[in-house]
């Protein structure tokens, strides 16, 4: 996929984004499939459109932006966090424990032994002795867990299952298996929390020696996280304060094609990965293809006048795209992006953008070292 990057984005948080879209998707029946999204969401036709390409004066009217105050919201790293952190940590490594159940139902922890063969032979991968499978889980090919439903303790039976087509494994692919399976035991899975986990658990599973030591990884770890985010969400509250404190008007025609090159690239990138548009939408964003365009048009428009106000600040200012400190900056976009040459960067990303991106940060930090900021810790939010 082409590599866009969002001036904006730059700007604030040194990001890529993935450009593109149309408005023309209509409501929450819009198809699956790709072929009708790549239709509607496509890039315009023209050459790249950006803010270094208007005048500013004529959509920016600046409001103040030296010694504003910023107040920044930051996670207050306690236990409470760190046990919350473990403990979601922990939900990924169940115990089974042995209940009595006599007859097995969909949901129950499975405790088997089972050996699996083709045209009557063994076969790599098909054996195992007290695996512990729930039943209904997806775990196994389609037919095998469904197999076992209404199986006694301590009986052996036959399930006879058909390898899928599309079946990582090529060679078992689309093949015909019997396997003879027995029911050891019904269970459940039991999960540990930080109040009871052991530390044999702990190295077990986890490879830490002891729960403390868990503890304090995570402790130091989170504020690590906590110390790095700052800079982050410093910029984003600054900035969230300079669009209040300005009026920004931002052109259409940029807008429009800023939202259908970030939706034409972002289809580009779901097809390319094999995937279907729409289905990927709701397991990834739990929207319809109508509501990510109106989340992508938001955050766009947010974007962009960001850019504006940084530009306009630049201009003021006149913060310029000093030699040193430009190539220092488009070299370092060429090594995390993995360009082959900073040749290869400018074909795929127009130079007076990576220069506009470049003076927008220069603003950002002009504003930062004036800023009166204010740190105020918050506790974070259960998931």
């Amino acid at each position: 996929m082409k590599r866009i990057i969002s001036c904006a984005c730059v700007a604030l948080m040194g990001g890529l984004l993935f450009l593109g879209a149309q408005k023309d998707v209509k409501g929450s029946n819009a198809t699956n499939g790709n072929e009708e999204l790549s239709k509607m969401w496509t890039a315009m036709d023209h050459d790249p459109i950006s803010v270094a390409d208007y005048d500013m004066k004529d959509y920016v009217t600046l409001g103040e932006y030296r010694g504003i105050e910023v107040e920044v919201p930051t996670v207050k790293v306690d236990k409470e966090l760190v046990i919350q952190a473990i403990n979601q940590a922990l939900t990924q490594y169940p115990d089974y424990e042995k209940t009595d159940k006599k007859v097995v139902e969909k949901g129950d922890v499975a405790n088997i032994d089972y050996e699996g063969k083709i045209d009557g032979k063994k076969f790599e991968g098909g054996s195992a002795k007290d695996y512990p499978l729930t039943i209904g889980s997806g775990q196994f090919i389609p037919g095998f867990e469904e197999g076992l439903v209404g199986a006694k303790v301590g009986e052996t039976k036959e399930v006879k299952v058909t390898f899928p087509k599309d079946y990582d494994e090529e060679t078992l692919a689309g093949k015909k298996a019997v396997f003879t399976v027995k029911v050891n035991s019904i269970g459940q899975e039991v999960y540990h929390t930080f109040d009871d986990v052991t530390d044999e658990f702990v190295k077990e599973n986890l490879g830490y020696d002891t729960v403390d030591d868990l503890f304090n990884y995570v402790f130091n770890y989170q504020k690590d996280e906590a110390e790095k985010n700052k800079e982050s969400a410093s910029k984003e509250a600054m900035m969230d304060v300079l669009l209040k404190n300005s009026k920004v008007t931002v052109p259409k025609e940029l807008l429009e094609y800023k939202i259908r090159e970030y939706l034409s690239n972002f289809v580009s990138g779901v097809v390319e990965s094999g995937g279907k548009v729409g289905d990927y939408l709701q397991q990834m964003y739990q929207s319809t293809p109508t509501q990510f365009e109106k989340k992508v048009t938001a955050q766009m428009k947010k974007s962009i006048q960001a850019q504006m106000v940084l530009y306009t600040v630049a201009n003021k200012e006149k913060l310029e795209a000093d030699k040193e400190g430009y190539d220092s900056y488009v070299q370092a976009f060429v090594s995390h992006y993995q360009y082959e040459s900073k040749k290869q960067l400018f074909k795929e990303f127009p130079e007076k953008e990576l220069k506009l991106a470049y003076r927008a940060n220069k603003a950002t930090e002009f504003i930062l070292k004036q800023a009166k900021i204010t740190y105020t810790e918050q506790k974070a939010t259960k998931e």
